[in-house]
């Protein structure tokens, strides 16, 4: 919940409301997004028939947790348009890597200091 949200307790008890079991079965069959309940979870890949979503079920037992830092957003939008633009001007992907890593680096330095 966003600390500067006007209405806490009404805030409060949605999340309640949407985290508690029936909660969790209405995101799973509205094909919103996976439920926190991994019992859940074959409501939510049939929720779409169109599509396999039991992808990203089987990911959950060799994914890695996505990095976060304080300035998590500045370091991605990095990542976004040093990639985006080697990829449309046939730049080296390598040297693109290089250079992310570099400025991500520099602003985890700076956030640790």
């Amino acid at each position: 919940m966003n600390s500067k949200i006007d209405n806490k307790d009404l805030a409060r008890q949605h999340t309640k409301r949407l985290t508690n079991d029936e909660g969790n079965k209405t995101v799973a069959e509205s094909g919103y997004t996976m439920p926190a309940n991994k019992e859940l979870s074959e409501l939510w890949t049939e929720s779409i028939p169109s599509l396999d979503l039991q992808v990203f079920i089987d990911a959950q037992e060799i994914g890695a947790l996505y990095p976060i830092s304080q300035n998590t957003a500045e370091w991605q939008d990095i990542e976004t348009k040093v990639i985006q633009n080697a990829l449309l001007n046939g730049e080296s992907i390598d040297d693109a890597l290089d250079e992310v890593a570099e400025e991500m680096d520099q602003i985890l330095d700076d956030e640790n200091n």
